[in-house]
């Protein structure tokens, strides 16, 4: 089941609690900041929620079967609750958010279906634990968030 309600001036998505056998869900281009709703869609394989006003993104944790998620341009400061759905992700989209550290990474991430890390525009300032990724396999972007970090190419 698909639910594409993006571009709707939103700023509550409760009224979709029903919907719990969403695989995926659009809600992009609106002014949602509360996502605590999402933990029930267990299915969920697809999640957009950029361009949104979303600060916490623990609701999230539990969805494992996330396969690609969309959280640019939003007002996240804090993604150390996405460690457990990372290992399945083929996409992790985060760029243009307040993100100032990355959380750790371990070595199970190497062999994952990772392909694609947006981190751009954020304030980062220590890459190590992106070392477990391997760079034949994975596209990572990290354009300007550079300006603000420690990390020399």
């Amino acid at each position: 089941m698909i639910l594409d309600v993006s571009s709707n001036n939103l700023t509550d998505i409760s009224a979709i609690s029903k919907c719990v056998k969403l695989s995926i869900l659009n809600i992009s281009q609106n002014n949602v900041s509360d996502i605590s709703i999402i933990s029930l869609f267990c299915d969920l394989k697809t999640f957009n929620a950029s361009n949104n006003r979303i600060h916490d993104v623990s609701s999230l944790k539990d969805l494992k079967k996330l396969l690609y998620l969309y959280l640019g341009n939003n007002q996240i400061n804090d993604i150390s609750s996405l460690i457990s759905v990372c290992a399945g992700l083929n996409e992790l989209m985060i760029g243009s958010n307040r993100i100032t550290e990355l959380p750790k990474f371990t070595s199970r991430y190497r062999t994952g279906t990772m392909d694609l890390i947006d981190l751009s525009f954020n304030y980062i300032d220590d890459m190590q634990y992106l070392e477990v990724f391997d760079p034949s396999y994975l596209n990572i972007s990290l354009a300007f968030f550079l300006y603000y970090s420690k990390f020399s190419v």
